[in-house]
């Protein structure tokens, strides 16, 4: 899986998994930089810009750290951080909610407005709402597969991995770990040994 081909889970898991922790060189981190978060809002369809977000780089990155708490708590079904908590409810009252009740034709509906006009507050509070959706609505889990880390939505039972290709990959790197350790079938693989009476002085 490359860089973004993630990307169009729910908002919240799209912002979490900015931060990719299982990469072979090490975590990486998709918004580190400027260019990076330029990268990434455009990938990502949001309607900020980076100048609209420059001047809250931090606030970005702390509520990210939040959202990743949460999500890596749910994904063992431990409990919620407080602290985490209390860091997306805060983001989620910079752009409040209002819903009335308005005619359509000889019925109603319900209509939604944001009550803020501000690209970065409607960023924040929007992933806020969706931190809380997922974390109340679905199954989170955490893909094991190498190379992977990233949240994603648990859509069956039994489901394990984010993907079909990072399942491929883990059983590939499970078959293989099994031919080198010995395992049946694996005897080519397993180290060489020396000579009989190679040590002997």
């Amino acid at each position: 899986m490359e860089l973004f081909d993630w990307l169009g889970r729910p908002l919240a898991l799209d912002f979490a998994n900015t931060v990719w922790p299982a990469r072979r060189r090490g975590p990486v981190d998709a918004i580190a930089s400027i260019s990076d978060l330029r990268v990434w809002l455009d990938r990502a369809a949001i309607a900020a810009t980076t100048q609209d977000l420059e001047s809250r780089l931090d606030d970005l990155r702390g509520l990210r750290a939040a959202v990743r708490r949460l999500l890596a708590a749910a994904s063992k079904d431990d409990l919620l951080p407080r602290r985490a908590m209390e860091i997306v409810n805060l983001f989620a009252t910079e752009a409040p909610e209002v819903r009335q009740i308005v005619p359509d034709g000889k019925g109603s509906r319900v209509v939604s407005e944001i009550l803020s006009d501000d690209p970065a507050s409607l960023l924040f509070g929007r992933i806020a709402m969706s931190t809380m959706g997922v974390l109340t609505t679905v199954t989170v889990g955490v893909c094991p597969a190498p190379s992977c880390g990233l949240f994603f939505v648990v859509e069956r039972a039994g489901q394990h991995w984010c993907s079909n290709a990072c399942g491929n990959r883990a059983r590939v790197a499970r078959h293989a770990a099994k031919r080198y350790d010995g395992s049946p079938g694996g005897s080519e693989l397993r180290p060489p040994t020396a000579p009989a009476g190679a040590n002997r002085g």
